[in-house]
Parts: C-alpha cells; sequence; structure tokens
C-alpha cells in the first residue's frame, strides 16, 4: 500500500519525522521526495525492516532496540 506524506510515512512506523529523515539519509530507508511530497510504500518498509533485523541479529545483538542499532532516536 502506498503511503503519501511524511504524516502518513510517521504514522505507519511509529516514529518522529526527524528520525524519518535520518533513516532515509544513514540507512537506505525507503522513501523519497516527489515533487515536494513524501511517499514510500509500506511494504518497502516491511522489507526494509526485516533486512535491518536479520543484520542485528547477524550481528549477534538480539537484545538492543533497532533505534539503538541504528544510532537514531525516536
Amino acid at each position: 500500500m502506498g503511503l503519501v506524506g511524511m504524516k502518513a510515512i510517521c504514522g505507519y512506523v511509529g516514529l518522529s519525522e526527524s528520525t524519518i529523515i535520518e533513516l532515509i539519509h544513514r540507512e537506505d530507508f525507503p522513501a523519497a521526495k516527489l515533487k515536494g511530497t513524501w511517499i514510500s510504500d509500506t511494504q518497502e518498509i516491511d522489507d526494509w525492516r526485516r533486512g535491518i533485523i536479520r543484520n542485528r541479529n547477524k550481528k549477534g545483538s538480539t537484545d538492543e532496540p533497532v533505534s539503538n542499532v541504528l544510532g537514531v532516536v525516536s
């Protein structure tokens, strides 16, 4: 399902706008600004999240929150 607007993206992910922007720049979060409007897709976000979790588990840290692994604060 497509998400249009940063408010919709933040609502789906449960993070603040500043955190989403940080993730876009530092962690290849799947969102883009098109003609001044942020867009994303729930399936791409879910896939991105699963990738983060897989990578975290490969590093051997299963107790640390994903936000800590990414180095961001929501």
